[in-house]
């Protein structure tokens, strides 16, 4: 098994994968492995199988970290951020690539009904009945009125960037005004 860390600061994000050992045999030793890796405060956090991001400070909930989720191909995974970091901005850093389960889907621009997340991560299911109604996999499960729904895949997103054009100076743009108006004149 393997213990990955993600470790979340001003400058950016930094991942750290080695092997799992004794790292994770007590909350004061996994807190002295990432204290090797940085001198910054950081919390320490991760997200079960629901999509909560919960923080871990004591033994019993490191223990408990790792009956709340299902490891990644053997890999406990723990997200260090500042203390006051957003649950939102320490699940987009949670997530990886999707698995077959959707665990790693990122819906961008779409929000849960049920509890509000933005943007939904992990399983997606849009309703057939109601109008513009979304919800994550932990609000489906919990739904009381199960109404019919289909599972729908994140959209693989592309990021095109484009190059601002200059704009036109206004000697240019009243030369090219003039010479469309006195083609007009002509052609009349």
């Amino acid at each position: 098994m393997h213990l990955k860390l993600k470790l979340l600061s001003g400058r950016g994000t930094v991942v750290h994968r080695m092997e799992l050992g004794d790292r994770c045999s007590s909350y004061a030793k996994l807190r002295e492995t990432i204290s090797a890796l940085t001198t910054e405060p950081l919390d320490l956090y991760y997200v079960d199988s629901e999509q909560d991001v919960c923080k871990v400070t004591t033994d019993q909930e490191l223990k408990a970290s790792f009956e709340a989720r299902t490891l990644d191909h053997g890999v406990a995974t723990f997200i260090a951020a500042p203390p006051g970091t957003a649950a939102g901005a320490v699940r987009a850093v949670a997530v990886t690539a999707a698995t077959e389960t959707g665990a790693g889907e990122v819906h961008v621009n779409v929000t849960c009904d049920g509890c509000n997340m933005s943007p939904i991560v992990g399983p997606r299911y849009k309703c057939l009945v109601r109008d513009d109604f979304d919800l994550c996999v932990r609000c489906n499960s919990l739904e009381a009125e199960p109404f019919p729904k289909v599972r729908v895949p994140a959209a693989k997103v592309r990021v095109c960037r484009r190059r601002r054009r200059p704009a036109p100076c206004a000697e240019a743009a009243a030369e090219a005004s003039a010479a469309m108006e006195a083609a007009a004149v002509a052609a009349a």
